[in-house]
């Protein structure tokens, strides 16, 4: 939907709400808030430094690899090993 759409279609009440559910509960990227809890379970049982980004994927970089493919450069990643 466009912004400006939504803008003129929402009440004011309800966009009210939605801001008092955000600050009880943020939600937005997905990704970034799954990777931060990967990284924080498995950094400390592995020796190689990793990154939050680590743990997200890199579309770029997974371009035309299927999902086994993505799966076992993750695991590789989490391991230390270098794919």
């Amino acid at each position: 939907m466009r912004v400006d759409l939504l803008k003129a279609n929402t009440p004011s009440w309800l966009f009210e709400q939605w801001k008092i559910a955000y600050d009880l509960e943020p939600w937005g990227d997905d990704w970034l808030q799954t990777g931060v809890i990967a990284h924080a379970a498995c950094q400390p049982h592995i020796k190689k430094r990793m990154n939050v980004e680590d743990f997200m994927p890199n579309h770029k970089r997974n371009v035309g690899l299927t999902d086994a493919a993505q799966v076992e450069r993750l695991l590789a990643g989490m391991c230390g090993v270098a794919v």
